[in-house]
């Protein structure tokens, strides 16, 4: 999907919204942990969101959460919003590289 690179007008969006996503991956003794995730955090008055991963012990946690704090953006704050969507589909192509011992 493409983002418009401007708005002419503001935009409206139907209701104020909070996700919050916990994933954990229990990796079996075999496997070690190359890579994971950067971590992400983007916050201001109108949206949020937040990618943090962490590994310990054979187990790999990544939380994530968003949030859409307003109703109205601006079209003056149009790229910040265009900002956030383009981080979240980015991180949905994230991945963990794993590598077998």
């Amino acid at each position: 999907h493409q983002l418009h690179q401007q708005k002419a007008y503001n935009m409206e969006l139907e209701f104020p919204l909070t996700e919050k996503y916990t994933y954990k991956f229990s990796l079996p003794d075999t496997y070690s942990v190359l890579k994971t995730p950067s971590d992400i955090r983007i916050d201001n008055k109108f949206f949020s969101l937040s990618v943090v991963s962490k590994k310990t012990d054979g187990v790999v946690v990544i939380t994530k959460s968003y949030g859409i704090k307003s109703t109205q953006i601006p079209k003056e704050k149009y790229e910040e919003f265009r900002e956030l969507i383009t981080s979240l589909i980015a991180d949905s192509q994230n991945q963990i590289v794993l590598k077998k011992l």
